[in-house]
């Protein structure tokens, strides 16, 4: 074999064994979903990461969720979020209401903006605070938690790759480049001994 041959010959292999190496990484995090053991009856015992840590994980989601997104510049920022919302809702409304009636009135049609603000804004308030009485009578960290632990091993894979599917394709293919330079290293170690 002459010595480029050898060199790419085991950059390939050094690429594949990184990639499967990779791709057998990810895979084990939800897999298996049960626990398995290599010798049964023994403590020779492994699980997936994900499904082996799924109550310490809802545990950390719901102490994550409730320190950042239950502050109170959050909270503000999902009630402008509403009340614009709600603005919209009530314009909308307004128009289709106003569509219905067997005759056009323009100064009506022209007002609906600024009505659909001042209901919104004046509805607001009240929202506001029966919102606010309401979310503090709910433990949001101890639903996150149960909601979290209700989730089927599956569907929590299903969730993980959707959000981080392109990433761990990323994974995968740079197993196979750094395994492929390693690989190459190790043939020109080779050819050099």
């Amino acid at each position: 074999m002459h010595t480029l041959e050898i060199v790419l010959l085991f950059g390939i292999i050094g690429g594949t064994i990184g990639y499967f190496t990779n791709v057998l990484a990810i895979k084990m995090l939800f897999h298996p979903k049960e626990m398995k053991c290599v010798i049964p009856g023994k403590k020779l015992c492994f699980q997936g990461v994900i499904p082996s840590k799924k109550k310490e994980l809802a545990l950390r989601l719901g102490d994550i969720f409730s320190s950042y997104a239950m502050t109170t510049d959050a909270m503000n920022r999902y009630w402008d979020r509403i009340e614009e919302s709600m603005a919209t809702a009530v314009r909308e409304i307004l128009e289709e209401k106003l569509q219905n009636l067997p005759v056009r009135i323009p100064v009506l049609t022209n007002a609906i903006p600024a009505l659909s603000e001042t209901v919104a804004g004046n509805l607001s308030p009240y929202l506001r605070k029966l919102g606010e009485q309401a979310a503090s009578k709910i433990d949001m960290r101890e639903l996150i938690e149960s909601e979290f632990d209700r989730l089927d091993i599956k569907d929590l894979e299903d969730i993980f790759h959707r959000i981080a599917g392109r990433e761990l394709g990323f994974v995968e293919y740079m197993g196979f480049i750094l395994g492929f330079l390693i690989g190459v290293v190790e043939g020109i170690i080779a050819i050099l001994i």
